[in-house]
């Protein structure tokens, strides 16, 4: 069985997924740009900031405990996207523009780097857990969505990106896939729809 796990690629504890190289301890404000890459180098991206340059470098991920043969036991599960610690950002845009790591570039919304707060990526943490029921307490919560739709993302990390609908199912929770046209599509619970 799949788990869908939110935490640094270094082995942190569930509690804190996000640990701060440099000992300060992330608060609910702390703040993260959000980066877009390529998909394949998601977690390399992510292995290169943290583990060989104490970056603080977050991704959701998704383990596979008992994968078969040709998976692979850890995978994105928003390929394409990872949050860097917002003051170490230029660090780590010199690394990628060195190529000493993957290279990736910031998501330019309405003209500024779009960023996001802790917390917002602790409740997408919490709503993308297969074990969560998500953020809302019944169907009824939810948006009427339909494939095809043109939605905004209201809130999370991806909140002010549009895109269209191209996929609905349940997996835990209601979820849909949402294809922006800057990017590759990106999977989430439709509470973060509105």
């Amino acid at each position: 069985m799949n788990a869908i796990s939110s935490q640094t690629l270094a082995g942190v504890n569930e509690q804190s997924f996000v640990v701060p190289a440099n000992n300060d301890v992330a608060t609910s404000y702390t703040k993260y740009i959000v980066a877009m890459c390529r998909s394949d180098k998601t977690l390399s991206l992510a292995r290169a900031l943290y583990l060989e340059h104490g970056i603080n470098a977050w991704i959701p991920r998704i383990e596979n405990n008992n994968p078969k043969k040709g998976e692979k036991r850890i995978r994105a599960a928003v390929p394409g996207f990872i949050f860097i610690d917002e003051s170490a950002a230029k660090q780590a845009q010199k690394l990628s523009d060195r190529l000493i790591v993957p290279t990736f570039k910031p998501l330019i919304l309405n003209g500024t780097e779009h960023t996001c707060t802790h917390q917002e990526l602790c409740d997408f943490r919490d709503a993308v857990d297969m074990s969560n029921s998500g953020c809302f307490s019944s169907l009824s919560d939810l948006p009427e969505i339909q494939v095809g739709d043109h939605v905004t993302i209201k809130s999370g990390p991806f909140k002010g990106i549009d895109g269209v609908v191209v996929a609905i199912y349940i997996k835990g929770t209601l979820m849909v896939t949402v294809e922006p046209n800057f990017c590759s599509a990106i999977s989430l619970p439709a509470a973060f729809l509105g």
